[in-house]
């Protein structure tokens, strides 16, 4: 399997089957109820929305009372989508295309979302240097939450979550920085696959701390009530391969 060196054309390549991923119902059920649920109150909140995409949780912040949000993705053709969908439905939402690695500062916001974007850094010190340019976009007290591929996904389950829509395979090993390749299959049909990276839960543990925050935590991968028994979901809970995260700047 032929590893990608850029998230960017990667991203620009498959922007339309990608967003189509957020049809697939783990991205519902799990994913985004689990992240609100993590946000808590976002009311009249200015909000960061790294690693954006298409504007899909840019637009469902606004949905949940956000004041203000700032999308931004290292893809062009991504940015392109979420500001089709801005102009079809007006929300209030801006967008930016940029490198979070070499984003400065552009205001503090109250809160940063980074959905499955720290799981796209090679290193401890590329980690490092993301959660700097976030620490530097977040008030003091400000939140920062998100999800990101599980550090401690175990691949018990792997041949069968296709049945939720995608695969996740390791390489020959998972070492520090080391590529793991994802694939989503959509409703329609269509699929796209990427690349995200191995980092020791340890290193999150250091490098949020050196960046100036504090009460990083991973959060358990939950579901609504009327879900949660249902046996469909068996293999996805006992060993989630996506994970929440949140913690707060000192």
């Amino acid at each position: 399997m032929k590893e990608k060196n850029s998230k960017k054309p990667v991203y620009n390549e498959i922007a339309s089957s990608y967003a189509e991923s957020k049809k697939l119902l783990y991205r519902k059920m799990i994913e985004e109820y689990n992240l609100f649920k993590i946000a808590g109150d976002i009311s009249g909140m200015e909000i960061l929305d790294l690693a954006c995409g298409d504007g899909y949780y840019s637009r469902k912040l606004m949905e949940h009372g956000a004041k203000a949000v700032l999308g931004i993705d290292v893809s062009d053709e991504m940015i392109k989508l979420a500001e089709q969908h801005e102009e079809e439905n007006p929300q209030g939402c801006c967008y930016m295309v940029h490198d979070v690695l070499s984003l400065e500062k552009v205001k503090e916001f109250d809160m940063v979302n980074a959905v499955y974007l720290l799981n796209y850094a090679k290193s401890k010190e590329e980690l490092q240097e993301m959660l700097h340019s976030i620490s530097s976009n977040l008030k003091s007290k400000g939140t920062i939450f998100g999800y990101n591929f599980n550090p401690f996904y175990r691949f018990t389950y792997f041949e069968e979550t296709k049945k939720y829509g995608f695969t996740v395979n390791q390489y020959e090993s998972r070492k520090e920085g080391d590529p793991i390749y994802q694939t989503l299959y959509n409703e329609d049909g269509t699929e796209c696959g990427f690349d995200t990276r191995y980092l020791n839960p340890s290193t999150y543990d250091e490098c949020f701390k050196k960046a100036g925050f504090k009460n990083f935590n991973w959060q358990l991968t939950t579901m609504e009530d009327s879900q949660f028994r249902n046996p469909f979901w068996k293999e996805f809970l006992s060993d989630p391969p996506i994970i929440g995260f949140s913690a707060i700047k000192k």
